[in-house]
């Protein structure tokens, strides 16, 4: 089995997981970093293990690094990098955007990105160098041009600074765009932009698991997606900017 189909029946069998939970009673937590506090479910867990367990049982050379129980250092040789929920929130409130992300990365670079909404049955992937899909079916980011004709999501944190820093970029952009958005689920929001649904996104505040598959997956596209300063390196970047790549040096000037 090579490394992408591998990945989609992990997305898949993990989507199935979520759904015997979605819109039920979800077990919640609170997991506090900082002065962060952030939502955690026992779905979140048990999907995490799951996938790590595959991984190990598979590919026992290879490290995991995932957003619950964390895991090996960056850039590692072989690294899988794991959104058991990306968009916890939503799926707590019954909110049908959110998604499991997954990333096979070598010495810090995606070779294979799997985004798998189960609630709508959408599958977005991407292989390095062989194009980005949803549902098996090729997919481009989109045309637009000008900035007033943008539709551009936001994501940041739930920390008092964080949300300052969130409304200040919308104050700095929504006025030259067409709309916003904000749904809170950054892998869903890439994969969005990768299929020409979004122009574009700003985020503050993300980790590895938030953009590992998803950034491939809109290179692939067609889209860019850098830091703030317009440099590479996802997913290793504390923020960032994608876009459909026709917008994102008016969108970084925006923003700076």
């Amino acid at each position: 089995m090579n490394y992408l189909d591998f990945a989609i029946g992990m997305a898949m069998n993990s989507g199935e997981i979520a759904m015997k939970c979605f819109r039920k009673n979800a077990i919640v937590s609170i997991k506090k970093e900082g002065d962060y506090e952030s939502i955690v479910t026992e779905t979140d867990k048990e999907i995490e293990k799951f996938i790590t367990s595959e991984i190990k049982k598979t590919y026992p050379n290879h490290k995991t690094l995932g957003e619950e129980y964390g895991g090996a250092k960056e850039k590692e040789n072989f690294l899988w990098v794991i959104d058991p929920i990306d968009g916890t929130e939503n799926f707590v409130k019954g909110i049908d955007y959110f998604s499991v992300s997954i990333a096979l990365q070598k010495d810090g670079k995606s070779l294979v990105g799997v985004v798998y909404n189960p609630a709508t049955k959408e599958l977005f992937h991407a292989k390095k160098g062989a194009g980005a899909y949803l549902n098996s079916q090729p997919i481009h980011v989109s045309k637009t041009t000008s900035l007033k004709d943008a539709v551009v999501s936001f994501d940041s944190i739930t920390t008092d600074e964080h949300k300052k820093k969130l409304v200040l970029d919308i104050q700095k952009t929504f006025p030259k765009i067409r709309s916003i958005r904000v749904m809170r689920s950054a892998s869903l929001d890439c994969c969005y932009i990768a299929c020409g649904r979004y122009d574009g996104h700003i985020a503050t505040c993300i980790k590895p698991w938030d953009i590992a598959a998803a950034g491939l997956i809109i290179e692939e596209a067609g889209g860019t997606i850098t830091d703030r300063a317009g440099n590479s390196g996802y997913p290793y970047i504390k923020h960032f900017v994608a876009s459909n790549k026709k917008l994102h040096k008016e969108l970084l000037t925006i923003i700076k």
